[in-house]
């Protein structure tokens, strides 16, 4: 896409036309990213300009910003800015002119509470997507999934016996679960516990599995190596630490913890034990995300001086439990739930920890309690900038449950990831079109149970998160909500012990 958003039918003056005509409904956010062309020396003084550029002609199509929230580093030739507009819409935008891109791209996403638009030009998701009303009564839309794992990875050593406590968590039956029925030759489900037995019924049957209705039942077995805590939120760090206190392994869901108070028990409790303590985040076993630790290890693109990345869903819809709409069990609302998975990748990434934070949250797209839309910025120790868009932005009738993107700017290079969204199946038959996506984050969810089953086969550390890297990123969302709150910046405080 040309850098210039006059040129008449370019994707963006498409998307002004649409919020000219008020198509998308009633607006909550719009992004727009964009990398301009490095033909000459980066200078920080054309992200500016392209700053000012966007922000004017953004006022004139709804209207004047307020409270903007601008960070810039001189040394990346990159500039952050966010903003609200009252009642309407939050803005995001992230610039950079890193080496390497000769002519430049520019990518958006405006969301509406009627239509959402997104254009990316980069990975094989070409075009304007439209999301929301599909239009086509005979559209559908379904998942295909991964080669089982089993035929890819050849690990020696007995299984892991686990046991799954509380499937209360949507993260259990959407992630999990089909993860596992992979991997019925590397993991041995023995025993589900849930104080819902209907709940995890269909699951016992596939896994042949016990079910126990009390987490003590499952904890007073002597057959287990491990148990996956899938409670919900306020529950995580209370179910935890009852596994740690009879010498269990623990896979737990995110985030591990919903106060600070809770993280501390949780290092406490794991401090110096043999147990291991696993954060369920898969994003770190994508092919991609693997590689480009290793080429940013290597010194491939120098220092690392800003990122931006989004996270966005459907937030488990269109069966919501009541649980994960109230603040007081879920933690929060977009931010605590979608600001961690990426948190932890920029962590693991560069090695760096979260030092300020300041944060944008708007509740737009539905009526509840908490917030669905979430911007954070900020910077690392290294003073590197940083930028997550966390949002419940996707509907349920979305044709797929949202996305996982990542933009990296070094001092000698850039790399940019699109992790889930650019496998698309296209099939046109006399009964309509069919959309199948690749669902490669069954695949990743299934490499932290194989993950740790190797380690303990072998006792070498793998690519798990741990208990450390859960707190830390957790702590970077609950900051988020301190500067909301406070309207400043925020130190973001680091988990002892830290592991990267």
């Amino acid at each position: 896409m040309p850098l210039n958003w006059s040129v008449p039918d370019s994707p963006w003056t498409i998307a002004e036309k649409s919020i000219r005509n008020h198509a998308l409904g009633t607006l909550a956010t719009i992004s727009v990213q964009a990398v301009l062309p490095a033909s000459r020396q980066a200078d920080e003084s054309d992200c500016q300009a392209w700053l000012s550029t966007w922000r004017k002609r953004l006022a004139d199509l709804i209207g004047e910003e307020h409270d903007a929230q601008e960070i810039s580093n001189p040394r990346a030739a990159s500039a952050i800015i966010a903003y609200d507009h009252g009642h309407g819409p939050i803005v995001r935008l992230f610039v950079d002119q890193s080496l390497g891109h000769e002519s430049g791209w520019l990518s958006f996403e405006i969301i509406g509470t009627e239509q959402s638009l997104i254009y990316r030009p980069l990975g094989s998701v070409q075009g304007m997507m439209v999301h929301g009303a599909i239009g086509n009564e005979k559209t559908k839309t379904s998942l295909l999934f991964d080669t089982p794992l089993e035929t890819a990875h050849t690990i020696s050593g007995p299984p892991l016996r686990l046991g799954v406590w509380n499937t209360e968590h949507p993260h259990a039956a959407g992630n999990h679960f089909p993860a596992l029925g992979k991997l019925q030759t590397h993991v041995d489900v023995r025993a589900i516990g849930d104080m819902d037995r209907q709940r995890s019924q269909s699951w016992r049957e596939t896994f042949d599995a016990d079910y126990v209705e009390s987490l003590e039942q499952l904890l007073d077995r002597d057959d287990l190596d491990a148990i996956l805590v899938t409670s919900r939120n306020n529950f995580h760090a209370h179910d935890a630490i009852a596994c740690a206190s009879r010498g269990l392994h623990v896979l737990c869901d995110k985030p591990i913890a919903i106060t600070h108070a809770d993280g501390q028990s949780i290092l406490r409790a794991f401090a110096n034990s043999q147990q291991r303590f696993v954060t369920t985040y898969p994003c770190r076993f994508h092919p991609a995300v693997q590689q480009l630790r290793r080429a940013i290890r290597n010194g491939e693109l120098g220092e690392i001086q800003a990122m931006a990345a989004t996270n966005h869903g459907c937030m488990y819809e269109p069966d919501v439990p009541a649980w994960v709409r109230d603040p007081q069990t879920n933690g929060g609302g977009c931010i605590i739930d979608h600001t961690v998975h990426v948190a932890d990748l920029m962590r693991w990434l560069t090695g760096e920890e979260f030092q300020t934070v300041q944060a944008k949250a708007a509740t737009r797209l539905r009526s509840i309690p908490a917030e669905d839309i979430g911007v954070l910025h900020g910077t690392m120790t290294n003073n590197a900038l940083f930028q997550i868009d966390a949002s419940w932005s996707r509907k349920g009738t979305d044709p797929n449950w949202g996305d996982v993107t990542l933009r990296i700017v070094g001092s000698n290079g850039s790399a940019s990831l699109d992790l889930y969204n650019n496998h698309v199946l296209q099939i046109y038959t006399p009964d309509g079109l069919q959309l199948r996506y690749c669902d490669r984050l069954i695949h990743d969810h299934a490499m932290i149970f194989l993950d740790l089953q190797q380690e303990l086969c072998t006792g070498q550390r793998g690519d798990n998160a741990d208990q450390h890297d859960g707190v830390a990123s957790m702590n970077l969302a609950l900051a988020a909500y301190d500067a909301i709150e406070t309207g400043q910046p925020v130190h973001v405080p680091r988990p002892t012990g830290v592991s990267l």
